[in-house]
């Protein structure tokens, strides 16, 4: 059998019903310029219908398919006319389902849907023009929210209620622990261990977007969390917190408390990442906890301390780098009012060990932030540590 000439659906689609079926036919006719033989199909279904009943006979006459009431499709010569005459062909399908693989999957474009597994699943050929649905186990919505579907046509006329996914979320989400060669490290990941046991850590690794993509390949679960190595957890914070479904996409980061100056906010807090959008990463902005991803959630209560006054460089580094940042306008969403705020408590106040060296990377910090907000390329230079030791040596 050689190939099957169809006749193009929309044109199929343009004639319209006649009280007589001649005249119809007549008209189904006339859209054939081409062929000695062709096929119409029903524009109800799609060309995959074919595949279920045999359109290789050849006959003079108009070879009609049909199901119940309903013709499926049609096959005529080019030289045909009504006193040729129909055959009427009760269709006998090859198969009861229509085939996976000529079905439109959808998904919610809302929902993390790598958090569910695709259906597998054969239409009935009597619900071929029916959308199947599968809806999120009702445990973790308070109201229907479909997931997934398959239909056999891109026009279903209604929808068929299949059942529930249960999304792939499970109950503890891996812990890494990121470090370099902060001093306070090895007695920061012992107190990490104490509240997460199965925690992991990534040491040595140069490079903030590099040490979080290899963070990312260590984390087996679909979000993971991240401590710096400066990071001293407080007492009351636990690594529970479990994101909605609408949240799986989602960056969150929880305040840290400064030692040297008392300010509560993101800057070195505890962050919880989607384990997909830092392993599909490929560049970063100054600020990654910000750039990384395009949803951003901040977390009201306090995780940790972050300890970065250590020694003098770590000191001056960390302040440097946050007020630059500040300065440069290179955190996403930040409010101007609020960074000047924190800018001028940075410069301004200080206590503790180390406490010369914050306000003086604080100010040149700021200073760098302000003359380059327009230089991203120099702005990037922050997150370089060889750079920044050279910068410091050359401010004492």
């Amino acid at each position: 059998m050689g190939p099957i000439n169809i006749i193009d659906r929309e044109l199929v689609n343009s004639v319209k019903w006649d009280i007589s079926p001649d005249t119809y036919d007549i008209r189904l006719h006339a859209l054939n310029a081409d062929y000695d033989e062709f096929v119409i199909i029903n524009p109800i279904y799609e060309n995959w219908i074919l595949n279920y009943i045999d359109v290789s006979p050849s006959s003079s006459k108009c070879q009609m398919w049909v199901k119940g009431d309903k013709w499926i499709a049609k096959k005529f010569k080019k030289s045909w006319t009504p006193k040729d005459g129909w055959t009427v062909v009760e269709t006998n399908f090859k198969s009861e389902k229509i085939n996976e693989v000529v079905l439109i999957k959808e998904h919610n474009q809302d929902l993390p849907i790598y958090l569910f597994d695709e259906v597998k699943y054969d239409i009935e050929l009597e619900d071929y023009n029916l959308k199947h649905v599968w809806y999120v186990d009702p445990k973790f919505t308070t109201e229907p929210i479909w997931a997934r579907s398959l239909s056999a046509t891109k026009n279903p006329v209604g929808i068929k209620k299949m059942g529930f996914i249960t999304p792939n979320i499970v109950e503890e989400l891996d812990v890494i622990f990121i470090s370099y060669d902060e001093t306070n490290a090895d007695s920061n990941w012992k107190k990490v261990l104490a509240k997460c046991p199965f925690a992991q850590r990534v040491h040595g690794v140069k490079g903030i977007f590099e040490a979080h993509k290899a963070a990312a390949r260590l984390a087996q679960t679909d979000m993971f969390y991240v401590v710096d190595g400066d990071a001293e957890l407080v007492d009351d914070f636990y690594f529970n917190y479990q994101p909605s479904i609408w949240n799986r996409d989602t960056v969150h980061v929880w305040k840290s408390r400064n030692p040297i100056n008392d300010l509560e906010y993101g800057y070195g807090g505890v962050k919880l990442f989607p384990k997909h959008i830092i392993e599909q990463a490929t560049s970063w902005g100054v600020d990654m906890t910000t750039s990384i991803g395009y949803k951003f959630k901040t977390m009201n209560s306090v995780s940790n301390v972050t300890k970065f006054n250590t020694d003098p460089f770590s000191t001056w580094r960390s302040a440097f780098r946050e007020c630059a940042k500040l300065a440069g306008n290179t955190i996403k969403n930040q409010v101007e009012d609020e960074s000047v705020e924190r800018l001028d408590v940075w410069c301004n106040v200080a206590h503790g060990d180390y406490k010369k060296y914050a306000i003086e990377g604080a100010i040149a910090g700021r200073h760098y932030g302000e003359d380059n907000k327009t230089n991203p390329d120099a702005l990037k230079l922050i997150n370089d540590r060889q750079w920044l030791k050279e910068q410091f040596n050359e401010q004492l």
